[in-house]
């Protein structure tokens, strides 16, 4: 039983982490907020809680999640985030400071998904490497070499520098697939086995929403419950913070895909990657094994085959998907998808004669003398195969369609290579699937997020992820800051109302004052789009004509990379989209404008949106009301709460979409109550942000 004196010892004022934890802030609603998660895992509850920015959330979880371990060290709990930046967080800084202010040692891990990891042996194995110890110091080649043999986590994110020529990030991480296991010379340093002997013996995992999921669904496949090992180790107490991307991260989880580049992915595993001393092929080595060549003949014949037909259907969704994006497949395209129907039959024809070739070629082959790792890694890309084949047929079968999402969805790969088109099959929700998988089956399940409520409610978040089957109790702690003081909320009142047909008119109406609120800030700020068109056409217009450097969310340059400059250089403008609304943490002068270009409703042509919009229209309800403002909703206050980030932060949030007068008084209710001089004209707004800022 934690107690709540055990709580107030650590987390009140004058507790052990006041004084361990630099510049360390009293929240008003922590301790509440712990007292309550508390008594989920006294009573075996589920909680539902919306922390506001500055509540310190993860010190109250975490405060209940060490005691739990010290008094019942035959439990666990897995602490689920959905960013590698809250994970890094929690595992470097925030355990380690709890830890040391309460004088205790709890054996905790971090977990991350096996791609997330070097391979020694992948990588000294690579040909790049060949003369690594020759080469000057100062190559790639070195560089890689020396990060490899002095990273205490192996965690590829960590390594800065640039790769070999010809090496790309997944030529040297941890595969499945290609995994020797025991067998491996560096078995004994290998770091993902290292992550994987520590998480068994951790009291606290930390781990991220894929790896939790992909851990649920295979228990829940398998029919066992969570006393196992699978994924995860074992475990009975789930924390799952920013919770509020549960939907979103587990409905990618379980959709199925299938592109040109995961064949050409498995198919490189099987016959192009060269390996061992003889430098074989997977499949020649197998086909060695079993002198059957007759069987090598039919597979490499078959993928062969299947090679030139997936880049011929590759080229027929390039055509049809004009431009990157996604195109939900309706009644109404069937009549234009006779020729995809062809090529798809046809390549899944030529997979499955590979997969029956290859499944006869494993019966026939003897893997008993040390060869077990060839025959684990050939029958993984044969289940690849296979279920490339599945999901071929089952999108071309158009009168056996089920309530899934079928959508293609074409992406912009890089420099001087062809996009490549998926196709996907998605779950039309996944309420059903967590909350048998899940939350039914542990003693507590935490949720926690900084944006949760809607209209003051629950309710939405816990019907979009299944809770709403299972008792719980729910909690909302205010932020501590003064937002009425410290922040300045200003709408456009001549701002067009947003609308697909006059995006362009919108575009020109918005760059003057986006360029005019710069200018009054003196930079130091964040704006937020909800489209890569829209995001580009502004910086390109804007780009050189104020004295500040501006910079621009883009693949080329990693998001922490983006980030890092951004605070380094106070008076910077960052244009960003999508995964900037959150988990932006710049405190202090560095950020003191929010622009955001547009209310982040969600697209209307987004395939699963679209689908799930409507459902409810079939039903006789508003999709609008029930889903499109909510998704609003959820979104706007994180794209909002990027600007306070403590006591002493000060800023502008500047919100020029004209819809937002349309729905002011509800939106407004939705957010923090901020300072908003509610008649003042946009002449006044430059004005009125130098006055507030300085």
């Amino acid at each position: 039983m934690i107690e709540n004196n055990q709580l107030d010892d650590i987390l009140a004022p004058g507790g052990v982490l006041s004084s361990a934890v630099d510049h360390y802030e009293d929240r008003v609603g922590q301790l509440e907020m712990a007292r309550n998660i508390a008594h989920c895992y006294n009573s075996s509850y589920c909680g539902i809680f919306e922390a506001g920015t500055g509540i310190g959330k993860s010190f109250a979880y975490l405060s209940v999640a060490l005691l739990n371990a010290l008094e019942h060290p035959e439990e666990r709990t897995v602490i689920a985030t959905s960013t590698i930046t809250l994970q890094k967080q929690l595992f470097d800084h925030d355990i380690p400071a709890l830890e040391e202010a309460c004088n205790v040692i709890v054996p905790y891990a971090l977990m991350l998904g096996r791609s997330n990891y070097l391979c020694l042996r992948r990588l000294y194995e690579n040909s790049a490497f060949a003369d690594l110890f020759s080469q000057d110091q100062t190559t790639p080649e070195a560089q890689l070499a020396t990060w490899a043999e002095t990273t205490q986590t192996g965690v590829l994110d960590d390594y800065k520098g640039e790769y070999p020529k010809g090496v790309i990030r997944s030529d040297i991480a941890s595969d499945f697939d290609l995994c020797l296991g025991a067998k491996c010379p560096h078995f004994n340093r290998c770091h993902f086995y290292k992550s994987k002997r520590l998480a068994d013996n951790a009291k606290i995992i930390v781990t991220n929403h894929h790896l939790l999921f992909t851990d649920a669904r295979q228990r829940f496949e398998s029919g066992e419950g969570y006393d196992e090992r699978f994924v995860l180790p074992s475990y009975n107490r789930l924390i799952i913070d920013e919770c509020h991307n549960i939907d979103r991260n587990a409905t990618s989880l379980f959709t199925r895909s299938f592109s040109y580049r995961d064949l050409a992915f498995q198919m490189r595993k099987l016959i192009r990657v060269k390996y061992g001393n003889e430098r074989q092929s997977l499949l020649e080595a197998v086909t060695l094994l079993s002198k059957d060549t007759e069987s090598y003949s039919r597979i490499n014949t078959a993928l062969q085959n299947a090679t030139r037909i997936a880049e011929r259907l590759n080229q027929h969704l390039l055509d049809f998907v004009k431009r990157p994006g996604e195109l939900r497949i309706v009644s109404k395209y069937f009549v234009y998808l006779n020729e995809f129907v062809r090529l798809a039959m046809a390549l899944s024809d030529e997979l499955k004669q590979a997969v029956v070739a290859g499944l006869f070629l494993l019966e026939r082959t003897d893997f008993s003398n040390g060869e077990e790792q060839k025959e684990k890694t050939f029958k993984s890309v044969i289940d690849h195969l296979s279920c490339f084949v599945d999901i071929l047929r089952d999108f071309s079968s158009f009168d056996k369609w089920s309530d899934d999402v079928y959508y293609f969805s074409r992406k912009k790969v890089g420099k001087n290579i062809t996009d490549s088109v998926s196709i996907n099959i998605a779950p039309l929700e996944v309420a059903t699937v967590l909350s048998k998988s899940i939350f039914s089956q542990l003693d507590t399940v935490i949720c926690c997020s900084a944006t949760l409520k809607v209209d003051n409610e629950f309710n939405y978040f816990k019907k979009q992820v299944g809770l709403d089957k299972r008792e719980s109790i729910t909690g909302f702690y205010e932020s501590p800051f003064d937002f009425k003081s410290n922040l300045l909320l200003l709408l456009s009142q001549d701002a067009p109302q947003y609308s697909n047909q006059s995006e362009n008119e919108y575009i020109e109406r918005i760059i003057p004052k986006i360029s005019e609120a710069i200018t009054s800030s003196g930079g130091g700020a964040l704006i937020l789009f909800t489209s890569n068109l829209m995001m580009k056409a502004c910086y390109e217009r804007l780009n050189g004509t104020l004295d500040y450097r501006m910079m621009i969310q883009n693949p080329e340059v990693s998001r922490s990379v983006l980030l890092k400059e951004f605070k380094e250089d106070k008076d910077s403008v960052l244009f960003a989209t999508q995964s900037f609304w959150e988990g932006v943490d710049a405190p202090g002068d560095t950020l003191r404008l929010v622009v955001i270009t547009k209310l982040p409703f969600p697209q209307l042509n987004e395939p699963i949106f679209s689908a799930r919009s409507e459902k409810i229209e079939s039903e006789g309800r508003s999709s609008f009301r029930e889903l499109s403002m909510p998704e609003m909703i959820m979104k706007l206050k994180q794209g909002f709460g990027r600007l306070l980030r403590s006591q002493e932060d000060r800023g502008v949030v500047y919100i020029l979409d004209g819809r937002m007068n349309k729905w002011r008084n509800y939106i407004l209710q939705q957010l923090p109550n901020s300072y908003f001089p509610e008649e003042l004209m946009d002449e006044s707004v430059p004005r009125h942000i130098e006055n507030f800022l300085y």
